[in-house]
């Protein structure tokens, strides 16, 4: 399963893959069209010449390269188009940018602000996937506690939920709350603290 974040965007959400940094663009155009009485179709921007022209040029750049290296077999392309539930069509950052300016006045003056901030909501979940990967260290040596019940404990603590997918969904300020929770249960996990120890210490945090 891809690893997506869900970015608010208007009132709804865009769907963010952390791995690649694609976005779905099929959302954002979605935003816009659940807002305005003439919709914008899809195939009328990417069958655009200067749209052409754009997918060739960013085929080249150096800027892609990282994704060469991760699909040494494949065929490249800034956008993708595949049925899923984490599909639709998604774009690249640099093509999703042109895609938002091209949309509206709105989505241009917007475009900025909402890519730049998904990088840094992805460095956020990767280093919250680390911690994670040192706290489940920690239960492993422990023998003591639970994988299903630690994640359950951070996540009600953390969103008020026990479901997993709320992670996806986190902000900057709630990804660095569980990065910091998950770092300290770690650590009282090592100390021999029972769960309900460790989850009255953790919800004096809050």
């Amino acid at each position: 399963m891809p690893a997506i974040i869900y970015r608010p965007f208007l009132g709804l959400e865009v769907k963010q893959n952390i791995d690649d940094m694609f976005y779905n663009a099929t959302d954002v155009l979605k935003v816009y069209n659940s807002k305005e009485e003439k919709e914008k179709r899809m195939d009328v921007y990417i069958n655009m010449d200067s749209t052409k022209d754009f997918i060739n040029q960013l085929e080249e750049e150096d800027v892609l390269k990282h994704v060469w290296d991760v699909n040494k077999n494949k065929e490249f392309s800034p956008i993708k188009t595949k049925r899923g539930k984490y599909w639709g069509t998604r774009m690249h950052s640099k093509l999703l940018l042109d895609f938002m300016m091209w949309i509206s006045p709105e989505f241009k003056s917007k475009a900025y602000d909402f890519i730049l901030n998904g990088f840094s909501l992805a460095g956020k979940r990767n280093e919250l996937k680390e911690w994670y990967k040192k706290m489940s260290k920690a239960i492993a040596e422990s023998g003591n506690a639970n994988y299903r019940e630690e994640a359950t404990m951070i996540n009600v603590l953390c969103t008020w939920s026990c479901a997993n997918n709320q992670r996806s969904r986190l902000n900057i300020d709630k990804m660095k709350q569980m990065e910091d929770m998950q770092t300290t249960n770690a650590s009282l996990i090592k100390a021999g603290l029972s769960i309900e120890e460790r989850k009255n210490i953790l919800a004096k945090t809050l």
